[in-house]
Protein backbone atom coordinates (compact mmCIF):
# COMPACT_ATOMS: atom_id res chain seq x y z
CA UNK A 1 0.00 0.00 0.00
CA UNK A 2 1.67 3.19 -1.11
CA UNK A 3 1.84 5.40 2.03
CA UNK A 4 0.78 8.69 0.05
CA UNK A 5 -2.49 7.08 -1.04
CA UNK A 6 -2.97 5.36 2.54
CA UNK A 7 -3.38 9.14 3.76
CA UNK A 8 -5.42 10.23 1.19
CA UNK A 9 -7.42 7.30 2.35
CA UNK A 10 -7.50 7.72 5.52
CA UNK A 11 -8.32 11.56 5.32
CA UNK A 12 -11.38 10.87 3.03
CA UNK A 13 -12.71 8.50 5.81
CA UNK A 14 -12.38 10.34 8.78
CA UNK A 15 -14.05 13.70 7.26
CA UNK A 16 -18.29 13.54 6.81
CA UNK A 17 -18.04 13.76 3.35
CA UNK A 18 -17.48 10.07 3.64
CA UNK A 19 -20.23 9.48 0.30
CA UNK A 20 -18.34 11.29 -1.87
CA UNK A 21 -16.17 7.94 -1.61
CA UNK A 22 -18.49 5.39 -1.26
CA UNK A 23 -18.07 2.22 -2.39
CA UNK A 24 -19.01 0.73 -5.75
CA UNK A 25 -21.10 -2.02 -6.25
CA UNK A 26 -19.62 -5.86 -6.47
CA UNK A 27 -19.09 -6.97 -9.73
CA UNK A 28 -21.73 -8.58 -11.42
CA UNK A 29 -21.02 -12.55 -11.19
CA UNK A 30 -18.60 -12.38 -8.19
CA UNK A 31 -19.17 -15.32 -6.18
CA UNK A 32 -18.88 -15.13 -1.95
CA UNK A 33 -15.98 -17.18 -0.74
CA UNK A 34 -14.81 -17.66 3.13
CA UNK A 35 -16.42 -16.33 6.01
CA UNK A 36 -15.23 -14.61 9.40
CA UNK A 37 -18.37 -14.97 11.55
CA UNK A 38 -20.81 -14.08 9.26
CA UNK A 39 -19.51 -12.21 6.94
CA UNK A 40 -17.35 -13.19 3.58
CA UNK A 41 -13.80 -12.19 3.54
CA UNK A 42 -14.19 -11.92 -0.55
CA UNK A 43 -15.31 -12.55 -3.29
CA UNK A 44 -13.95 -14.06 -7.27
CA UNK A 45 -15.24 -13.12 -10.14
CA UNK A 46 -14.66 -10.12 -12.52
CA UNK A 47 -13.22 -6.46 -11.67
CA UNK A 48 -14.62 -3.16 -11.02
CA UNK A 49 -11.56 -1.62 -12.01
CA UNK A 50 -10.18 0.49 -15.07
CA UNK A 51 -6.63 -1.38 -15.20
CA UNK A 52 -4.20 -3.00 -12.51
CA UNK A 53 -0.56 -1.91 -12.51
CA UNK A 54 1.70 -4.69 -12.96
CA UNK A 55 5.42 -4.03 -10.30
CA UNK A 56 7.94 -3.19 -12.83
CA UNK A 57 10.15 -0.76 -12.69
CA UNK A 58 8.02 1.29 -15.12
CA UNK A 59 5.34 1.17 -12.53
CA UNK A 60 7.32 3.91 -10.37
CA UNK A 61 7.37 7.28 -11.10
CA UNK A 62 10.64 8.06 -9.16
CA UNK A 63 13.91 6.16 -11.58
CA UNK A 64 16.09 6.40 -8.57
CA UNK A 65 13.49 4.05 -6.68
CA UNK A 66 12.86 2.04 -9.80
CA UNK A 67 16.86 1.68 -10.12
CA UNK A 68 17.07 0.31 -6.71
CA UNK A 69 13.94 -1.86 -6.62
CA UNK A 70 14.13 -4.32 -9.41
CA UNK A 71 11.39 -6.42 -8.42
CA UNK A 72 10.39 -9.45 -10.06
CA UNK A 73 10.10 -12.95 -9.73
CA UNK A 74 12.35 -15.47 -11.27
CA UNK A 75 10.39 -18.56 -9.31
CA UNK A 76 7.44 -19.31 -9.45
CA UNK A 77 7.03 -21.52 -6.34
CA UNK A 78 7.03 -18.62 -3.60
CA UNK A 79 7.03 -19.56 0.25
CA UNK A 80 5.51 -17.14 3.05
CA UNK A 81 6.42 -16.72 6.49
CA UNK A 82 4.40 -14.74 9.39
CA UNK A 83 6.62 -13.46 12.09
CA UNK A 84 3.91 -11.83 15.17
CA UNK A 85 4.48 -9.42 18.06
CA UNK A 86 4.44 -10.92 21.32
CA UNK A 87 1.32 -8.77 22.37
CA UNK A 88 -0.51 -9.79 18.86
CA UNK A 89 -3.95 -11.66 19.72
CA UNK A 90 -4.30 -14.92 18.44
CA UNK A 91 -7.40 -14.35 16.40
CA UNK A 92 -5.54 -12.08 14.28
CA UNK A 93 -2.59 -13.85 13.74
CA UNK A 94 -5.21 -16.81 12.70
CA UNK A 95 -6.44 -13.94 10.19
CA UNK A 96 -2.93 -13.21 8.73
CA UNK A 97 -2.68 -17.48 8.17
CA UNK A 98 -6.15 -17.64 7.00
CA UNK A 99 -5.48 -15.02 4.31
CA UNK A 100 -2.13 -16.70 2.82
CA UNK A 101 -3.84 -19.73 2.82
CA UNK A 102 -6.51 -18.09 0.79
CA UNK A 103 -4.25 -16.89 -1.74
CA UNK A 104 -2.90 -20.10 -2.17
CA UNK A 105 -6.11 -21.60 -2.68
CA UNK A 106 -6.98 -18.63 -5.26
CA UNK A 107 -4.02 -19.64 -7.44
CA UNK A 108 -3.99 -23.35 -7.41
CA UNK A 109 -7.45 -22.90 -8.85
CA UNK A 110 -6.72 -20.00 -11.00
CA UNK A 111 -3.30 -20.47 -12.21
CA UNK A 112 -1.91 -23.13 -11.00
CA UNK A 113 1.46 -22.45 -12.25
CA UNK A 114 2.06 -19.81 -9.51
CA UNK A 115 2.39 -21.09 -5.97
CA UNK A 116 2.16 -19.57 -2.59
CA UNK A 117 3.35 -21.96 0.27
CA UNK A 118 3.63 -20.71 3.53
CA UNK A 119 6.57 -22.73 5.64
CA UNK A 120 6.11 -20.30 8.91
CA UNK A 121 3.87 -23.05 10.34
CA UNK A 122 5.91 -26.06 9.47
CA UNK A 123 8.36 -24.44 12.02
CA UNK A 124 11.16 -23.31 9.24
CA UNK A 125 13.07 -20.19 9.65
CA UNK A 126 11.14 -17.33 8.17
CA UNK A 127 13.73 -15.64 6.73
CA UNK A 128 14.46 -18.29 4.09
CA UNK A 129 10.58 -17.89 2.62
CA UNK A 130 11.06 -15.97 -0.32
CA UNK A 131 7.62 -13.06 1.62
CA UNK A 132 7.89 -12.45 5.21
CA UNK A 133 4.66 -10.98 6.57
CA UNK A 134 5.25 -9.25 10.35
CA UNK A 135 2.53 -8.63 12.12
CA UNK A 136 3.10 -5.36 14.63
CA UNK A 137 0.05 -4.10 16.51
CA UNK A 138 0.31 -0.51 16.20
CA UNK A 139 2.31 -0.10 12.90
CA UNK A 140 1.68 3.37 10.88
CA UNK A 141 -0.16 4.85 13.40
CA UNK A 142 -3.05 6.76 11.92
CA UNK A 143 -1.96 6.74 8.21
CA UNK A 144 -2.04 3.22 6.83
CA UNK A 145 -2.27 -0.42 8.10
CA UNK A 146 0.16 -2.19 6.54
CA UNK A 147 2.88 -2.06 3.14
CA UNK A 148 4.60 -3.76 1.25
CA UNK A 149 8.26 -3.23 0.32
CA UNK A 150 9.68 -5.45 -1.81
CA UNK A 151 13.40 -6.08 -3.61
CA UNK A 152 14.89 -7.87 -6.13
CA UNK A 153 13.53 -11.71 -5.48
CA UNK A 154 12.57 -11.37 -1.99
CA UNK A 155 9.72 -9.82 -0.42
CA UNK A 156 10.96 -9.75 3.19
CA UNK A 157 8.91 -6.76 4.21
CA UNK A 158 4.86 -6.93 4.51
CA UNK A 159 3.94 -4.84 7.64
CA UNK A 160 0.43 -5.14 8.57
CA UNK A 161 -1.11 -4.30 11.82
CA UNK A 162 -4.37 -5.51 14.24
CA UNK A 163 -5.00 -2.19 16.35
CA UNK A 164 -5.65 1.56 15.07
CA UNK A 165 -5.21 4.21 17.61
CA UNK A 166 -7.41 7.27 18.93
CA UNK A 167 -6.45 10.84 17.03
CA UNK A 168 -7.58 10.23 13.16
CA UNK A 169 -9.52 13.80 13.73
CA UNK A 170 -8.32 15.90 16.70
CA UNK A 171 -8.98 12.60 19.07
CA UNK A 172 -12.54 11.71 17.62
CA UNK A 173 -13.43 8.09 17.82
CA UNK A 174 -11.59 6.46 14.91
CA UNK A 175 -13.76 5.13 11.76
CA UNK A 176 -11.55 2.19 11.00
CA UNK A 177 -12.32 -1.41 12.66
CA UNK A 178 -9.29 -3.25 13.01
CA UNK A 179 -10.74 -6.40 13.55
CA UNK A 180 -10.11 -10.26 12.46
CA UNK A 181 -11.60 -9.42 9.00
CA UNK A 182 -9.75 -6.51 8.17
CA UNK A 183 -6.70 -7.81 9.35
CA UNK A 184 -7.70 -10.80 7.00
CA UNK A 185 -8.80 -8.68 4.03
CA UNK A 186 -5.29 -6.07 4.88
CA UNK A 187 -3.47 -9.52 4.06
CA UNK A 188 -4.74 -10.10 1.33
CA UNK A 189 -3.73 -6.87 -0.43
CA UNK A 190 -0.47 -6.65 0.52
CA UNK A 191 0.22 -9.94 -0.73
CA UNK A 192 -1.52 -9.12 -3.92
CA UNK A 193 1.85 -6.62 -4.00
CA UNK A 194 4.11 -9.53 -2.93
CA UNK A 195 2.62 -11.57 -6.21
CA UNK A 196 3.53 -8.57 -8.06
CA UNK A 197 0.29 -6.32 -8.32
CA UNK A 198 0.23 -2.58 -7.95
CA UNK A 199 -2.87 -0.68 -6.89
CA UNK A 200 -6.23 -1.35 -9.14
CA UNK A 201 -7.82 2.04 -10.29
CA UNK A 202 -9.65 4.05 -9.37
CA UNK A 203 -7.56 3.27 -6.29
CA UNK A 204 -10.05 4.87 -3.90
CA UNK A 205 -13.57 3.71 -5.31
CA UNK A 206 -12.96 0.01 -6.91
CA UNK A 207 -13.76 -2.70 -4.90
CA UNK A 208 -10.84 -4.84 -6.38
CA UNK A 209 -8.72 -6.45 -3.66
CA UNK A 210 -5.92 -4.23 -5.29
CA UNK A 211 -7.83 -1.13 -4.42
CA UNK A 212 -9.10 0.94 -1.50
CA UNK A 213 -13.18 0.83 -2.27
CA UNK A 214 -13.71 -1.69 -0.17
CA UNK A 215 -11.78 -0.12 2.82
CA UNK A 216 -14.85 2.21 3.35
CA UNK A 217 -16.26 1.67 6.80
CA UNK A 218 -19.31 2.64 5.52
CA UNK A 219 -20.53 0.62 3.58
CA UNK A 220 -18.70 -2.26 4.15
CA UNK A 221 -17.85 -3.56 0.83
CA UNK A 222 -16.81 -7.20 0.29
CA UNK A 223 -13.97 -6.91 -1.73
CA UNK A 224 -12.80 -8.76 -5.11
CA UNK A 225 -10.06 -10.99 -5.88
CA UNK A 226 -10.66 -10.93 -9.38
CA UNK A 227 -9.97 -12.42 -12.97
CA UNK A 228 -8.22 -8.69 -13.41
CA UNK A 229 -5.82 -9.46 -10.48
CA UNK A 230 -5.45 -13.19 -12.06
CA UNK A 231 -4.54 -11.31 -15.37
CA UNK A 232 -1.99 -8.78 -13.78
CA UNK A 233 -0.04 -11.66 -11.69
CA UNK A 234 -0.09 -14.12 -15.16
CA UNK A 235 2.21 -10.61 -16.82
CA UNK A 236 3.99 -10.60 -13.77
CA UNK A 237 5.72 -14.03 -14.73
CA UNK A 238 5.39 -13.35 -17.96
CA UNK A 239 8.66 -14.90 -18.67
CA UNK A 240 7.16 -18.26 -17.28
CA UNK A 241 4.25 -18.48 -19.68
CA UNK A 242 5.97 -17.38 -22.96
CA UNK A 243 8.87 -19.77 -22.17
CA UNK A 244 11.51 -17.58 -21.50
CA UNK A 245 14.31 -17.08 -19.24
CA UNK A 246 13.57 -15.08 -16.02
CA UNK A 247 13.42 -11.67 -16.87
CA UNK A 248 10.96 -8.41 -15.38
CA UNK A 249 7.63 -7.98 -16.80
CA UNK A 250 7.83 -6.26 -20.21
CA UNK A 251 3.92 -4.68 -19.12
CA UNK A 252 3.51 -1.60 -16.96
CA UNK A 253 -0.76 -2.40 -16.33
CA UNK A 254 -2.98 -4.83 -17.52
CA UNK A 255 -6.95 -3.81 -18.66
CA UNK A 256 -9.37 -4.69 -17.01
CA UNK A 257 -12.70 -5.55 -19.30
CA UNK A 258 -16.23 -5.25 -18.45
Amino acid sequence: MHPLAVRRLARLAAVASLALVAAAPAAAGAQTVGTVSSEPVYRVGPSDAISIPVLTGTYYKNSKMAASLPYWWDHTDLTVAVESAPTSKSEDIAAVHAAIAEWSKVLSEQLHQISLTEISLAGQNAHSADIVVHFVTHYGGVNTGGNATCGSQKCFNIILKSEQPNGQVGGAPDLFDFDPLRVERETLHELGHALGLGHAEPVLTSTDIMAYGWAVPDPDAVPIISTCDIAGITAAFGWYFNHEAPHAPTISSVPCPH
